[in-house]
């Protein structure tokens, strides 16, 4: 069967196991919060001593992981085989005779990292039918900002604001491990129950006196005084690294911006396609109002200072120096 993770992870808390589970995808969190689950809770403390093995692809041949699949445990009522980065095994093809009559006091799981299986092929089919399947596939952007506060609130009791969450994508990407593992640091720092934008501001990018979108909305509305002002923050606060997550964050809404003035589609579908609610497009309609088809040359100008802030054709230049550049050009568009 086919499996979320939400459902196996309930599955297993109602303290039903399955002989067999292939956890396998490009997004290792899921994969490592099940492993890590199965190792803490599928025995009893007394079983680990002698009935949980950790075996790990590079290491062990299919013949020994299934060798030991077969045999009894040394107590209690069944024993747990984690094979982890089995992607490093030469093929789980052999699995598939096991499968047709798993051992049922046997709970045999492998962690496939990476990269997915074929779902077409008889491994992967066997897996489903004859125990349970976690797809661990990465997520875009609109399936994070939906899933990161249902995640925490269940998880950890606490919520998070939506700017928060596109300030934490915009510093840290998509890859839900190293979010995790940032919020974690924030509520180390800020033991409430919301995590806002300032907290992650001041925790994992720019300094708490300072909102990095401040910057999108005075460059959106033309705002010179404004920008004048935080290039004055910048140069006193700002880290090196500040200005790649900056540039996102700016390039990220003229595009948006861009695209809202020359489609043709209607609210709900343009909606839909850059992810954004009615508020979000009051905030793009502010820079549509303000450049128009000049929207396209400040995309332009952002990619340029985005290979300058990585070293391209600009070296030894302060990235306050480069940000200031690239505000003055684009505000007197």
């Amino acid at each position: 069967m086919e499996l979320s993770y939400d459902k196996m992870m309930k599955e297993m808390a109602d303290g039903k196991y399955r002989p067999a589970y292939l956890l396998h995808g490009e997004e290792p969190y899921f994969i490592d919060s099940a492993c890590k689950y199965l190792e803490e809770n599928a025995l009893t403390e007394n079983e680990k001593v002698f009935n949980s093995h950790i075996l790990y692809g590079r290491d062990v041949s299919m013949d020994q992981v299934l060798g030991q699949a077969r045999m009894f445990p040394m107590s209690g009522k069944r024993q747990l085989i984690i094979v982890k980065e089995a992607q490093a095994m030469r093929s789980l093809d052999p699995v598939i005779a096991y499968l047709e009559r798993p051992v049922a006091h046997t709970v045999l799981v492998f962690a496939h990292k990476v990269k997915s299986l074929n779902k077409t092929s008889k491994v992967y089919r066997q897996f489903k039918d004859k125990g349970a399947v976690l797809s661990s596939s990465p997520m875009k952007d609109y399936q994070l900002r939906k899933w990161l506060p249902g995640f925490l609130t269940e998880e950890h009791g606490i919520q998070i604001e939506p700017m928060a969450i596109e300030l934490l994508m915009e510093f840290q990407g998509t890859e839900i491990a190293k979010l995790v593992n940032e919020l974690h640091k924030v509520r180390l720092r800020n033991p409430g129950k919301t995590i806002n934008s300032a907290m992650v501001q001041e925790n994992i990018g720019f300094g708490k006196d300072f909102d990095v979108f401040e910057v999108q909305d005075a460059l959106a509305a033309r705002d010179k005084a404004k920008l004048v002002r935080m290039v004055i923050y910048f140069e006193t606060f700002m880290k090196p690294g500040d200005i790649i997550a900056l540039i996102s964050i700016l390039y990220k809404y003229f595009a948006q911006a861009y695209v809202a003035m020359v489609s043709k589609k209607n609210r709900e579908q343009l909606f839909t396609e850059l992810g954004i609610t009615e508020w979000g497009f009051k905030k793009l309609k502010v820079g549509i109002d303000q450049y128009g088809y000049k929207l396209s040359e400040a995309l332009g100008i952002i990619k340029d200072y985005e290979l300058r802030s990585k070293g391209i054709h600009s070296q030894n230049v302060p990235p306050s120096e480069l940000l200031k550049e690239m505000l003055f050009k684009i505000v007197t568009l």
